[in-house]
């Protein structure tokens, strides 16, 4: 499964920085924040929103990370997580509504992934996988139906992201870009005027292997050759699905984020039927055949 905070990005954020200079009639409002080893980065434009204003939301939004990036973190025994993970095989666990709502979204995706996306995937006992997760409401309380751990490496930036973008839509504020490790999610257009422009990164060399252009969209991508091995829910071994990456394009920064994850595991086939069901979600495929790249856009426009 991927880290909450990715090391390196999966996604760049290729905003023709030149071209705005020179061009841009709208101001912006940017900071960033590092978290474990990684950048957040977070740029609102100035149209129609006052300064300060823009700036309050934007000591919100990073108040958000920092608190989710704490709850949800593997590393810290004593972060919420890790006393979930020791208490829920015991007795039920009282969750944050924060902690209750993730893990009720990742049981989702594990059920529309048909088992691709599961959060308890590096669990050394996992007959039933995700299905022994047990939420119980109202109380926002949990319970392990069998000795496991949950890791939320692949969905918990998605699910920050998406509340980000709650408390700027709260706070009248359209035009954003919010991007943590190479999650990215954007809101409106950019300063100058136009959809945001969003480069994919190359898994071969530090240049991209395309562009996007978006606006209102959450872009995440997945692959071995930049996070830690992404485990098949099957077999518990790295996959090996022969695709390089695997980058998804959604309306919520948490369908991206599980997705491009359960995508990575399904392979090419699987990934196209349910994307032929699912048609407002994207996808940009690269894979490696006989040394060359290729890359496939699906429900994607040129």
């Amino acid at each position: 499964m991927k880290r909450y905070l990715k090391f390196i990005p999966a996604l760049v954020v290729f905003l023709l920085l030149a071209r705005i200079f020179i061009f841009r009639p709208v101001s912006t409002v940017d900071a960033t924040m590092v978290m474990m080893g990684t950048t957040a980065r977070i740029s609102i434009v100035l149209r129609d929103v006052p300064p300060q204003k823009a700036k309050w939301a934007m000591e919100q939004a990073f108040q958000l990370l920092k608190a989710d990036n704490d709850r949800f973190d593997r590393y810290d025994p004593e972060s919420e997580l890790n006393r979930l993970n020791r208490q829920a095989g015991i007795a039920a666990f009282s969750a944050s509504s924060q902690m209750f709502a993730i893990l009720n979204q990742a049981k989702r995706f594990g059920t529309i992934t048909k088992g691709a996306f599961d959060v308890t995937v590096g669990s050394l006992q996992k007959n039933g996988g995700y299905d022994s997760i047990i939420l119980l409401s109202p109380g926002n309380r949990i319970k392990f139906s069998q000795a496991l751990k949950v890791d939320l490496g692949g969905i918990a930036t998605g699910f920050s992201l998406d509340q980000v973008a709650g408390v700027f839509r709260q706070s009248g504020i359209r035009d954003y870009l919010v991007d943590v490790g190479g999650d990215i999610i954007c809101g409106g257009s950019g300063p100058s005027g136009r959809d945001w422009t969003i480069g994919v990164q190359s898994p071969f060399s530090n240049g991209l292997a395309g562009e996007l252009s978006l606006s209102d969209k959450a872009v995440s991508t997945s692959g071995n050759y930049i996070k830690q091995h992404i485990l098949n829910p099957e077999t518990a071994a790295p996959v090996a699905s022969g695709l390089v990456s695997v980058t998804v394009v959604a309306p919520k920064a948490i369908t991206a984020d599980a997705l491009s994850t359960a995508f990575f595991v399904m392979g090419e086939e699987k990934i196209r039927s349910f994307l032929n069901e699912n048609p407002g979600i994207g996808a940009i495929l690269i894979r490696q055949n006989n040394g060359k790249s290729e890359v496939v856009k699906i429900n994607l426009s040129d």
